[in-house]
């Protein structure tokens, strides 16, 4: 009886340690997953038979780690090329500006320099996927993100006489708080910049098969097909009419969640579109 009963604590303190290390493994897996490189696995006091395997993922979680490093320092000296010209032509283009004598001469003008701004903007989106702060996660509500997102675009919403609404029941995701309210915030202005005047944009929060959900949807003209079956130039259908693009705001969106391990969906509204961000966690 002595020794089974030693045999039996043996074993359920060679099953715990087992765990205990498994669990390790795994914490240190999701949270690289998500772009969080600084848990490794235990390779020292855990079960023999993981200790090689935490070793190799600890040697491919670091060499992730010294990749992902070479592509900030890439994409910094890339923006540096870039903000010197661009920066060039925006000052050439006001001074043409100014001399400008005919009407197609100052809209050929003011046209230029929104489409420099736009690239400007598509830049700083880009950068800011690769700043500091993009890796450091934490506890979010989504449903106070969304009423920040909301109150944000109210006064533009007003002046179109669009009126914006939120559903949301309390919902936490883990995530990087900088990068999910920019893409709140560029969901809701597409929503609201498409919007018919009276139109109506609603947020909505919500647990969906266990998982966290944040949807936006509009009344306006939609998109096509190109942009519902997940292509990353989505475009709006207004485009043919001479409205902006929705193109490289919703990249931008799309490439925020795959950071979190979230997709973006867009579906028809009929009439509109929602747009919805399923995060796994």
């Amino acid at each position: 009886v002595l020794l089974l009963a030693i045999g039996l604590a043996a074993a359920t303190f060679a099953r715990q340690r087992l765990t205990s290390a498994v669990v390790k493994v795994s914490v240190a897996l999701d949270r690289a997953a998500v772009g969080d490189f600084s848990e490794r696995a235990p390779e020292t006091e855990v079960a023999p038979e993981l200790s090689e395997l935490s070793g190799h993922v600890n040697r491919t979680l670091d060499r992730l780690e010294e990749l992902l490093a070479w592509l900030r320092d890439s994409a910094d000296q890339l923006a540096h090329d870039f903000r010197t010209p661009l920066a060039r032509a925006s000052a050439r283009l006001e001074t043409l500006g100014e001399t400008a004598t005919t009407p197609e001469a100052k809209r050929l003008v003011a046209e230029a320099r929104a489409d420099l701004q736009e690239l400007t903007r598509a830049m700083n989106e880009a950068m800011a996927l690769r700043d500091g702060e993009a890796w450091s996660f934490e506890p979010i509500r989504l449903d106070t993100l969304a009423a920040q997102a909301a109150e944000l675009y109210e006064p533009l919403a007003e002046e179109r006489g669009v009126s914006i609404r939120v559903v949301a029941e309390p919902v936490e995701v883990l995530g990087v708080r900088s990068l999910l309210q920019r893409a709140a915030a560029n969901l809701v202005d597409n929503a609201v910049k498409y919007s018919p005047d009276g139109g109506v944009v609603t947020l909505t929060v919500s647990m969906a098969e266990g998982r966290p959900r944040l949807s936006v949807a509009d009344q306006g003209p939609g998109f096509r097909a190109e942009a519902s079956n997940g292509g990353a130039a989505a475009v709006a259908a207004s485009t043919a009419e001479g409205r902006e693009s929705h193109g490289m705001g919703l990249a931008f969106v799309r490439a925020i969640l795959k950071r979190h391990g979230a997709v973006m969906t867009i579906d028809d509204a009929r009439p509109g579109a929602v747009v919805t961000a399923h995060f796994s966690r």
